[in-house]
C-alpha cells in the first residue's frame, strides 16, 4: 500500500485522495498479513465488517482502489499470483441518484447565498449562486465558466464567448433569462 501510494497514486488526477484511502487501509487487520498469505476470505470478512459501518457504494470505491493495488502487485511487481479481490463478491451497485432540484429549491439556495436578480454579486457566496444559475442556463462546464474573461461576456446582448484552448476557436453561448 505504501509503495503504491508513493509511486502510482501521484501519477493520477485524484492521487491525493487515493493516498488518504490507502493510508486508511493500512490500519486494517488484514494488512498485517504477507501478500502471499492474503486470501479472499480475509477480504470477505473485512467487507462484511465494513458494510456495517459504510454504504455499499463507498465499499465499492474501496474495492476499486484495492483492486488496482492488487493488480499492480500481480502484473508489474510480481508480488502475487492473482488478485484476491477477483474471488470476493462485490457489493451491489446502489440506485443511481435521480433527484433534480426544482426552481423552488434553486431560488431558495440563491436567496440563502445573498444573490438578487439584476444585482451583481458582491460576495463569494453570491458568486457561487451566480455560477449555479449560469451553469443551469447555459450548460457550461465549471472550467468554461471559470475561464471566462470580462471581454468574453456581453451583458447587454446576454452572450458569453467561449474560447477553445486547443485551436483558439470561438463559440457564442446565449445566456437564457
Amino acid at each position: 500500500l505504501t509503495r503504491y501510494a508513493e509511486e502510482v497514486s501521484p501519477t493520477k488526477k485524484t492521487g491525493d485522495k487515493e493516498a488518504l484511502r490507502l493510508a486508511a487501509f493500512a490500519r486494517e487487520k488484514w494488512t498485517a498479513k504477507w501478500l502471499t498469505d492474503l486470501k479472499p476470505d480475509d477480504l470477505g470478512k473485512w467487507r462484511d465488517e465494513r458494510l456495517q459501518k459504510i454504504q455499499a457504494e463507498s465499499l465499492r470505491r474501496d474495492f476499486t482502489t484495492l483492486s488496482a493495488v492488487f493488480s499492480t502487485c500481480v502484473k508489474e511487481w510480481r508480488w502475487m499470483r492473482s488478485n484476491p479481490l477477483s474471488d470476493v463478491r462485490w457489493p451491489s451497485p446502489g440506485k443511481p441518484r435521480s433527484q433534480v432540484p426544482g426552481w423552488r429549491e434553486i431560488r431558495l439556495f440563491c436567496r440563502a447565498c445573498g444573490y438578487r436578480t439584476g444585482v451583481a454579486p458582491t460576495t463569494y457566496t453570491g458568486e457561487l449562486a451566480y455560477l449555479l444559475l449560469l451553469s443551469l442556463r447555459t450548460a457550461m462546464r465549471k472550467g468554461e465558466m471559470l475561464g471566462l474573461k470580462p471581454k468574453d461576456v456581453d451583458l447587454v446582448r446576454r452572450v458569453a464567448v467561449l474560447r477553445c484552448r486547443r485551436c483558439c476557436a470561438r463559440a457564442s453561448i446565449p445566456m437564457k433569462s
